[in-house]
Protein backbone atom coordinates (compact mmCIF):
# COMPACT_ATOMS: atom_id res chain seq x y z
CA UNK A 1 0.00 0.00 0.00
CA UNK A 2 2.75 2.57 0.71
CA UNK A 3 4.44 1.50 -2.35
CA UNK A 4 1.33 1.99 -4.46
CA UNK A 5 0.57 5.56 -2.88
CA UNK A 6 3.81 6.72 -2.96
CA UNK A 7 3.66 5.39 -7.17
CA UNK A 8 0.12 7.08 -7.19
CA UNK A 9 1.55 10.44 -5.56
CA UNK A 10 4.40 10.35 -8.33
CA UNK A 11 2.14 9.74 -11.04
CA UNK A 12 -0.19 12.77 -9.47
CA UNK A 13 3.04 15.34 -9.35
CA UNK A 14 4.10 14.15 -12.99
CA UNK A 15 0.45 15.29 -13.98
CA UNK A 16 0.21 18.52 -12.57
CA UNK A 17 3.75 18.84 -14.13
CA UNK A 18 2.44 17.67 -17.98
CA UNK A 19 -0.97 19.96 -17.69
CA UNK A 20 1.06 23.04 -16.79
CA UNK A 21 3.61 22.32 -19.26
CA UNK A 22 0.59 22.04 -21.83
CA UNK A 23 -0.83 24.96 -20.25
CA UNK A 24 2.10 27.14 -21.47
CA UNK A 25 2.43 25.15 -24.39
CA UNK A 26 -0.57 26.27 -25.81
CA UNK A 27 -0.44 29.86 -24.31
CA UNK A 28 3.33 30.29 -26.89
CA UNK A 29 1.80 28.30 -29.60
CA UNK A 30 -0.95 30.86 -30.14
CA UNK A 31 1.42 33.44 -28.85
CA UNK A 32 3.88 33.05 -31.70
CA UNK A 33 1.12 32.46 -34.20
CA UNK A 34 -0.04 36.26 -33.59
CA UNK A 35 3.38 38.17 -33.50
CA UNK A 36 3.96 36.25 -36.98
CA UNK A 37 0.79 38.32 -38.00
CA UNK A 38 2.68 41.87 -36.97
CA UNK A 39 6.30 41.03 -36.47
CA UNK A 40 7.28 42.24 -40.25
CA UNK A 41 7.83 45.92 -40.59
CA UNK A 42 6.38 45.80 -43.89
CA UNK A 43 3.55 48.26 -44.74
CA UNK A 44 2.69 52.05 -45.24
CA UNK A 45 2.70 54.21 -41.82
CA UNK A 46 -1.29 53.20 -40.86
CA UNK A 47 -0.46 49.54 -41.77
CA UNK A 48 2.50 49.60 -39.12
CA UNK A 49 1.28 51.72 -36.59
CA UNK A 50 -1.94 49.15 -36.10
CA UNK A 51 1.12 46.14 -36.20
CA UNK A 52 2.28 47.65 -33.14
CA UNK A 53 -0.73 48.36 -31.62
CA UNK A 54 -1.10 44.35 -31.61
CA UNK A 55 2.27 43.61 -30.90
CA UNK A 56 1.87 46.22 -27.74
CA UNK A 57 -0.75 43.73 -26.77
CA UNK A 58 0.93 40.52 -27.44
CA UNK A 59 3.95 42.21 -25.21
CA UNK A 60 0.98 43.10 -22.14
CA UNK A 61 0.02 39.55 -22.30
CA UNK A 62 4.00 38.33 -21.71
CA UNK A 63 3.16 38.35 -18.27
CA UNK A 64 0.68 35.98 -18.42
CA UNK A 65 2.97 33.63 -20.26
CA UNK A 66 5.39 34.24 -18.21
CA UNK A 67 3.10 33.25 -15.04
CA UNK A 68 2.39 29.52 -17.10
CA UNK A 69 6.21 29.20 -17.26
CA UNK A 70 6.74 29.46 -13.62
CA UNK A 71 3.48 27.57 -12.72
CA UNK A 72 5.03 24.50 -15.40
CA UNK A 73 8.78 25.07 -13.23
CA UNK A 74 6.99 24.72 -10.28
CA UNK A 75 5.31 21.62 -11.20
CA UNK A 76 8.78 20.47 -12.71
CA UNK A 77 10.46 21.08 -9.24
CA UNK A 78 7.88 19.08 -7.11
CA UNK A 79 7.57 16.07 -10.18
CA UNK A 80 11.04 15.37 -10.02
CA UNK A 81 12.02 14.55 -6.46
CA UNK A 82 9.94 11.29 -6.79
CA UNK A 83 10.56 10.91 -10.50
CA UNK A 84 12.88 7.96 -11.97
CA UNK A 85 16.19 9.08 -13.63
CA UNK A 86 14.74 8.62 -16.63
CA UNK A 87 11.95 10.83 -16.18
CA UNK A 88 13.73 13.14 -14.24
CA UNK A 89 16.17 13.43 -17.57
CA UNK A 90 13.03 14.42 -19.55
CA UNK A 91 11.54 16.75 -17.40
CA UNK A 92 14.54 18.50 -16.92
CA UNK A 93 14.28 18.63 -20.79
CA UNK A 94 11.17 19.77 -20.90
CA UNK A 95 11.86 22.53 -18.32
CA UNK A 96 15.10 24.06 -21.14
CA UNK A 97 12.89 23.71 -23.84
CA UNK A 98 10.24 25.64 -22.31
CA UNK A 99 12.58 28.27 -21.23
CA UNK A 100 14.07 28.63 -24.70
CA UNK A 101 10.84 29.09 -25.83
CA UNK A 102 9.96 31.85 -23.73
CA UNK A 103 13.28 33.73 -23.82
CA UNK A 104 13.08 33.61 -27.87
CA UNK A 105 9.42 35.11 -27.53
CA UNK A 106 10.72 37.66 -25.90
CA UNK A 107 13.33 38.74 -27.74
CA UNK A 108 11.16 38.60 -30.63
CA UNK A 109 8.41 40.52 -29.51
CA UNK A 110 11.24 43.46 -28.38
CA UNK A 111 13.24 43.24 -31.74
CA UNK A 112 9.87 43.69 -33.52
CA UNK A 113 8.64 46.58 -31.75
CA UNK A 114 12.24 48.56 -32.33
CA UNK A 115 12.13 47.66 -36.10
CA UNK A 116 7.98 48.34 -35.75
CA UNK A 117 9.05 51.74 -34.45
CA UNK A 118 11.94 52.97 -36.11
CA UNK A 119 9.71 52.20 -39.74
CA UNK A 120 7.15 54.76 -38.22
CA UNK A 121 9.59 57.03 -37.44
CA UNK A 122 10.84 57.03 -40.89
CA UNK A 123 7.53 57.31 -42.52
CA UNK A 124 6.95 60.62 -40.29
CA UNK A 125 9.84 61.87 -41.35
CA UNK A 126 9.84 61.20 -44.69
CA UNK A 127 5.72 62.83 -44.86
CA UNK A 128 7.65 66.00 -42.82
CA UNK A 129 10.43 66.54 -45.69
CA UNK A 130 8.09 65.71 -48.83
CA UNK A 131 5.11 67.98 -47.49
CA UNK A 132 8.39 70.46 -46.69
CA UNK A 133 9.61 69.92 -50.39
CA UNK A 134 6.47 71.27 -51.97
CA UNK A 135 6.03 73.70 -49.76
CA UNK A 136 9.57 75.10 -50.76
CA UNK A 137 9.23 74.43 -54.05
CA UNK A 138 5.72 76.42 -54.08
CA UNK A 139 6.99 79.74 -52.88
CA UNK A 140 9.78 79.55 -55.11
CA UNK A 141 7.41 78.97 -57.92
CA UNK A 142 5.38 82.16 -57.00
CA UNK A 143 9.05 83.89 -56.27
CA UNK A 144 10.41 83.24 -59.68
CA UNK A 145 6.77 84.35 -61.37
CA UNK A 146 7.30 87.10 -59.53
CA UNK A 147 10.41 88.22 -61.57
CA UNK A 148 8.58 88.30 -64.73
CA UNK A 149 7.68 92.10 -64.19
CA UNK A 150 10.11 94.42 -66.39
CA UNK A 151 11.88 96.82 -64.67
CA UNK A 152 12.02 99.88 -65.90
CA UNK A 153 15.43 101.86 -64.73
CA UNK A 154 18.85 100.74 -64.85
CA UNK A 155 18.87 100.29 -61.26
CA UNK A 156 15.86 98.08 -60.83
CA UNK A 157 17.31 95.57 -63.62
CA UNK A 158 20.45 95.70 -61.31
CA UNK A 159 18.70 95.29 -58.11
CA UNK A 160 16.64 92.37 -59.84
CA UNK A 161 19.48 90.74 -61.29
CA UNK A 162 21.34 90.24 -58.41
CA UNK A 163 18.15 89.12 -56.40
CA UNK A 164 17.84 86.40 -59.02
CA UNK A 165 20.97 85.40 -59.11
CA UNK A 166 20.81 84.45 -54.79
CA UNK A 167 17.17 82.85 -55.88
CA UNK A 168 18.53 80.62 -58.32
CA UNK A 169 21.80 79.79 -56.07
CA UNK A 170 19.27 78.68 -53.33
CA UNK A 171 17.36 76.47 -56.37
CA UNK A 172 20.61 75.18 -57.09
CA UNK A 173 21.60 74.53 -53.69
CA UNK A 174 18.75 72.95 -53.04
CA UNK A 175 19.44 69.81 -55.09
CA UNK A 176 21.07 68.32 -51.54
CA UNK A 177 17.40 68.53 -49.87
CA UNK A 178 16.46 66.75 -52.60
CA UNK A 179 18.90 64.20 -52.57
CA UNK A 180 18.10 63.53 -49.13
CA UNK A 181 14.43 62.95 -49.40
CA UNK A 182 15.33 60.35 -52.36
CA UNK A 183 17.62 58.61 -49.72
CA UNK A 184 14.58 59.05 -47.26
CA UNK A 185 12.01 57.39 -49.91
CA UNK A 186 14.66 54.34 -50.67
CA UNK A 187 14.81 53.73 -47.11
CA UNK A 188 11.32 53.35 -46.75
CA UNK A 189 11.16 51.72 -50.27
CA UNK A 190 13.03 48.49 -48.88
CA UNK A 191 10.32 48.12 -46.40
CA UNK A 192 7.50 48.75 -48.14
CA UNK A 193 6.61 48.70 -51.76
CA UNK A 194 4.20 51.48 -52.03
CA UNK A 195 4.12 53.25 -55.69
CA UNK A 196 2.59 56.71 -53.54
CA UNK A 197 6.54 56.85 -52.58
CA UNK A 198 7.80 56.68 -55.83
CA UNK A 199 4.71 58.76 -57.49
CA UNK A 200 6.12 61.80 -54.50
CA UNK A 201 9.96 61.55 -55.50
CA UNK A 202 8.70 61.58 -59.29
CA UNK A 203 6.48 64.55 -58.78
CA UNK A 204 8.66 66.54 -56.77
CA UNK A 205 11.78 65.80 -59.11
CA UNK A 206 9.59 67.22 -61.85
CA UNK A 207 8.76 70.01 -60.35
CA UNK A 208 12.12 70.72 -58.92
CA UNK A 209 13.44 70.71 -62.65
CA UNK A 210 10.29 72.78 -64.23
CA UNK A 211 10.81 75.25 -62.16
CA UNK A 212 14.90 75.38 -62.45
CA UNK A 213 14.32 75.40 -66.04
CA UNK A 214 12.06 77.89 -65.94
CA UNK A 215 14.63 79.92 -63.66
CA UNK A 216 17.34 79.63 -65.96
CA UNK A 217 15.60 80.87 -68.63
CA UNK A 218 14.01 84.37 -66.39
CA UNK A 219 17.75 84.83 -65.30
CA UNK A 220 19.10 84.87 -69.16
CA UNK A 221 16.32 87.18 -69.59
CA UNK A 222 16.97 89.50 -66.94
CA UNK A 223 20.78 89.36 -68.23
CA UNK A 224 19.88 90.20 -71.63
CA UNK A 225 17.71 93.23 -70.37
CA UNK A 226 19.92 94.56 -67.90
CA UNK A 227 22.43 94.64 -70.05
CA UNK A 228 21.12 95.96 -73.27
CA UNK A 229 19.54 99.19 -70.90
CA UNK A 230 23.86 99.54 -69.69
CA UNK A 231 24.88 99.31 -73.31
Amino acid sequence: KEIFAKQKDAVEKMQAFLDAGNDFAQWIRNAKEEINKCSESSGDKEILISKLTQLKALENDIPNGQEKLQNALTQANIAIRDASSEDREQIEEDVALMQGEMDNYVDVAKHSKKKLELGITKWTEFNKKQEEAFKWLNDKEVTVQSFNKLQTCLEEKRVALEKFQSLLQALFDWQRDLDDINIAAQTLLDICADTRISNIITQLTTKYNAILSISKETMKRLEIHYQEHQQ
